[in-house]
């Protein structure tokens, strides 16, 4: 008697994971500029309500002698915003290591600053990065082509640190001329003396030291 063996094969496949990229927010924005200021030492969460986010705000309110409180007004908050997204610029510009993603959001982020990127950072260098680094050449008498060499790569990077550099300076600028002429240190009331019409002023004649004064040390 023949027994037939039915085999239940199990798919061995796994289902690829897709891990979600952490998205960047104005209030994380808001963070890694206190960061790079050195206000902030927390994590960048968002989180812009927490007591570590708020003591850094006021801290940096009172540096900048733009208040005393942990509050922003609306051209603090936009600077801020700008600033993080500079500060984080900058570290892709400076990132070390020649591997595609890291080179590739070096590349991104010069092509960006320079104004010829306006897609994503993420570090994949796909038709719409190549089609930037084309114009950026052809515009910059390098010929043409939608690949960099090591020269080409460097003079966009160096270029665009300068310009990332310069503006990061101007924010933080900014943030300080906010608070210029808030805080004036108080001044004595001056007394107006009246004048009768017809009198000729005369000079307070200055006090007579010689003499020692009744009850003074002689």
């Amino acid at each position: 008697r023949r027994t037939t063996h039915h085999r239940t094969h199990k798919s061995t496949k796994r289902k690829k994971q897709h891990h979600a990229v952490p998205r960047m927010t104005d209030e994380k924005r808001i963070q890694k500029a206190l960061a790079g200021l050195g206000f902030y030492h927390g994590t960048i969460d968002g989180e812009v309500n927490s007591y570590e986010t708020r003591s850094a705000i006021k801290e940096m309110n009172k540096a900048y002698e733009i208040s005393q409180s942990a509050a922003m007004s609306n051209e603090e908050k936009d600077a801020l915003i700008y600033l993080g997204t500079l500060f984080t610029f900058d570290r892709y510009l400076i990132a070390g290591g020649n591997d595609k993603k890291t080179k590739g959001k070096r590349i991104q982020t010069a092509l960006k600053i320079e104004g010829y990127y306006h897609g994503k950072i993420d570090g994949a260098v796909g038709r719409g990065t190549r089609s930037s680094i084309a114009q950026y050449k052809s515009n910059n008498a390098m010929g043409y082509g939608d690949t960099l060499n090591f020269e080409e790569e460097y003079r966009l990077v160096n270029d665009a640190k300068h310009k990332n550099d310069k503006n990061i300076d101007d924010t933080i600028h900014s943030l300080k001329t906010m608070g210029s002429g808030r805080y004036q240190p108080e001044q004595q009331p001056s007394v107006l003396k009246l004048q009768v019409p017809g009198e000729t002023p005369q000079s307070t004649p200055a006090p007579d030291n010689s003499q020692t004064p009744k009850g003074g040390w002689e």
